[in-house]
């Protein structure tokens, strides 16, 4: 009796292991496309997972801002888009990029970031743009750099980009300590970190949207269009003239540093002895008016009318030879 009852044991035990052996055999199959449909849409599943989202960052900078704003809008760009789609962003300087003889962009995104100059972009900026060459339909932005107001900067952009048939996707601007020692002198050190940790918190918000592709209108306001219309024109028609007012006192000590710092070679050191060290120091007439050199020589020899009671500016959270080297390209990201 005992042994018809194990003998059933078994009996049920091994049927109970041959229906689970066959059904996980079922579920291999099951796992298997059974059709060209579903083998194609696999396909795209795991094309979609490996593409790469290749985001190019377009930036004009002399004394910091706009770079340390390209530099963090990189990183928070390069993080997980939520979509599981790896992302690549590239930092490329305006002022090294223009110097060649095609300029070509293939990106999926397009940003540009530069500061506010006459209530406008930077000559330099707008002649890229110009020249720029977009082999696909981009999503570009425009990013603005600015101690108060930004002017009709990004209707300016918008403009450019229609005449290459091209339309910006937004707009937006960043609030920063202002570099026009010309005029102003540099907020207080708390202000300035003030400012910064703003900053910080404003570029995350950016990096957000442009991840999500929002779009905004990019329309400035009237006062604002209003302001580039009145002042940009005069300022962009002195701007070559304009670095002949700069003054070299004889604290000068030919360090260098403000042919270094120049996003445009504008200085260069003469090579005769025989003069002083401030008739060395020779200003080419491609100003941009950055202020890079006149806020970055150490020992405060470039003048410009008061510029010297002035306190002076450069972005301190970027080195001034990490500035140097991204402006000629070479970037560490």
């Amino acid at each position: 009796m005992n042994n018809s009852i194990d003998n059933d044991k078994n009996t049920e035990i091994i049927e109970n292991n041959e229906n689970n052996e066959n059904n996980e055999k079922m579920q291999t199959v099951k796992i298997k496309p059974n059709t060209v449909e579903e083998l194609s849409k696999i396909k795209e599943e795991i094309k979609s997972s490996l593409k790469e989202e290749i985001n190019v960052i377009y930036y004009f900078s002399g004394t910091g801002n706009s770079y340390y704003v390209a530099r963090e809008l990189a990183k928070v760009l390069s993080n997980n888009n939520g979509k599981g789609t790896k992302t690549n962003t590239k930092i490329i300087p305006i002022a090294n990029e223009i110097k060649k003889e095609q300029i070509t962009c293939g990106s999926d995104r397009i940003i540009f970031i530069y500061p506010v100059y006459g209530f406008g972009v930077p000559e330099i900026v707008e002649s890229f743009i110009k020249r720029l060459n977009m082999e696909r339909n981009p999503k570009i932005y425009s990013i603005a750099t600015c101690g108060k107001m930004a002017g009709g900067v990004h209707c300016q952009v918008d403009k450019l980009l229609k005449e290459k048939k091209q339309q910006l996707n937004a707009g937006y601007t960043v609030q920063m300590p202002s570099n026009y020692i010309l005029a102003f002198s540099a907020p207080s050190q708390s202000k300035i970190i003030e400012i910064l940790d703003d900053t910080d918190i404003r570029v995350k918000e950016l990096g957000n949207l442009i991840q999500s592709n929002e779009k905004n209108n990019a329309m400035d306001s009237i006062i604002a269009k209003i302001s580039t219309g009145a002042f940009y024109p005069f300022w962009k028609k002195s701007l070559y003239k304009f670095d002949e007012k700069f003054k070299i006192s004889k604290a000068c000590n030919l360090c260098g540093n403000c042919v270094e710092i120049c996003p445009v070679s504008n200085i260069e050191i003469v090579d005769n002895e025989k003069l002083e060290n401030n008739d060395r120091i020779i200003y080419k007439h491609k100003c941009q008016e950055c202020m890079g050199c006149i806020q970055t020589c150490p020992t405060r020899a470039i003048i410009y009318g008061s510029s010297a009671k002035r306190k002076s500016y450069f972005n301190p959270r970027v080195e001034i030879n990490e500035l140097i080297e991204a402006n000629k390209g070479i970037i560490n990201q």
